[in-house]
């Protein structure tokens, strides 16, 4: 599969790179073109489906992110400012809301054909411990107003005292136990989440997938039949937040191993836990700033972080044999930068077919910021001239990798087969047996 976090992301620029630069409806437009592309070119001629995951968080309470799905697509509106605890944002022109309404609609349209989606909460962390907003739909039984348990009270496995009276049973790993004089959360909106809260993670799950719901998605943001999870910030969380996941449906799970120490938990690839398979996140993007900043293509002196070749010059640029030559022999320059992004990003995905324990994935902004306003699907021409004032050539770095990967994909015919959910899993188990 291909995979994209943050799908909807259009950055948080708030200035061009330069007059007539790729600017905010550019870059609502090159993203609805090139997933239209990949709906209507590239997946009827691999199926290859895209597995993505849609920013939630957006949509409940006062402190709802500004980046998500929920403000782009329902208010109409884009964050300035790459902190998701900034307030900070601005509304889309007319063309703008238009553009991204296409876009959603495109995302309905094509759920569970040429794409796949989840939810991906950037407001509440799966390690953080904070307070979070219930959501308030009808028909979901851990919404507001309705009293939950929160946190749990002591835990005695079922059958080894009398059944106590203010209890609420649970089942870990095939065993009941008593939750003995749970928090409840009353009829209280704002709750408090711990990872470590089975109830807690049950609650962020559910006010996730309402959220899912409300935006068109039937199935409420589990990969349909695919059943799989992307985790925001690759985090883990705590065994309760993996079996919250299985509980609404998922069985694939795309976070970290090792998890990160500040989780005091662990992760394997070697057995699933509590259901759910994990996977290693490996980013693949196309610069190295924040991934919710636009790129400036494949290589700018002024900003390299910015660009691919001067994000990691040490693996891109190794010797400096591209940014010495940048401007005294651009056409050489810009064909190397090119094959080199090809190369990465090609071995990065066919490195997850034959390793199957981790998933390679990229952000919007760090490959499609670049594209031609005017035409956003144009191909790459390293002999094209450029604008004035920018850094280099625009290309539509997905759409580049997507058609190479085609090439290369054909020609492995006999050895790749479009993931589905069940295929990733028993390649996994085959791996694990040595198989």
């Amino acid at each position: 599969m291909m995979m994209l976090d943050d799908v909807q992301d259009i950055g948080v620029d708030t200035a061009p790179r330069f007059t007539g630069a790729p600017y905010v409806n550019d870059w609502v437009r090159n993203r609805l073109m090139t997933y239209e592309w990949y709906a209507t070119e590239f997946f009827p001629r691999t199926q290859v489906p895209l597995w993505a995951a849609l920013t939630t968080g957006g949509r409940y309470g006062t402190d709802y992110i500004r980046q998500g799905a929920w403000n782009l697509f329902m208010r109409g509106r884009r964050a300035l400012s790459t902190s998701f605890n900034s307030t900070a944002d601005e509304p889309l022109d007319a063309t703008g809301v238009s553009l991204a309404q296409q876009m959603l609609q495109l995302f309905q349209r094509e759920q569970n054909r040429s794409m796949r989606f989840c939810w991906h909460d950037h407001r509440v962390g799966f390690r953080s411990t904070r307070s979070s907003s219930r959501h308030t739909d009808a028909g979901y039984p851990l919404a507001a107003p309705n009293d939950v348990p929160v946190a749990h009270g002591q835990i005695v496995r079922k059958g080894h005292i009398p059944p106590p009276v203010s209890v609420v049973e649970i089942e870990i790993d095939g065993e009941v136990y008593y939750d003995i004089d749970p928090t409840m959360s009353g009829s209280a909106e704002v709750v408090s989440y711990t990872p470590r809260s089975l109830h807690a993670a049950r609650i962020l799950a559910e006010r996730n997938r309402a959220e899912m719901h409300a935006l068109g998605f039937a199935d409420g943001g589990v990969g349909g039949a695919d059943r799989f999870h992307i985790a925001a910030a690759t985090q883990y969380g705590s065994p309760a937040v993996v079996q919250a996941l299985y509980e609404s449906g998922v069985r694939i799970f795309r976070s970290s191993i090792p998890a990160d120490s500040g989780e005091n938990t662990q992760t394997t690839p070697y057995v699933p836990i509590r259901g759910v398979w994990v996977w290693e996140s490996d980013t693949q993007d196309g610069h190295g700033a924040n991934p919710q900043l636009n790129s400036y293509g494949l290589y700018d002196a002024a900003n390299p972080t910015r660009s691919y070749v001067g994000s990691r010059a040490s693996e891109r640029d190794p010797g400096g044999d591209i940014s010495s030559i940048w401007t005294t022999d651009p056409v050489r320059a810009r064909l190397r930068a090119y094959r080199r992004l090809m190369g990465y990003l090609l071995d990065a995905y066919l490195g997850a077919a034959v390793y199957p324990m981790q998933m390679a994935f990229s952000h919007p902004p760090t490959l499609l910021g670049w594209c031609d306003p005017a035409d956003p699907l144009r191909r790459f021409n390293a002999e094209d001239s450029i604008p004035s004032g920018s850094p280099g050539p625009y290309i539509n770095m997905l759409l580049e990798f997507w058609l190479n990967f085609e090439v290369v994909y054909r020609v492995l015919s006999g050895y790749l087969t479009p993931a589905t959910g069940d295929l990733v899993i028993a390649t996994r188990e085959r791996w694990v047996q040595g198989g």
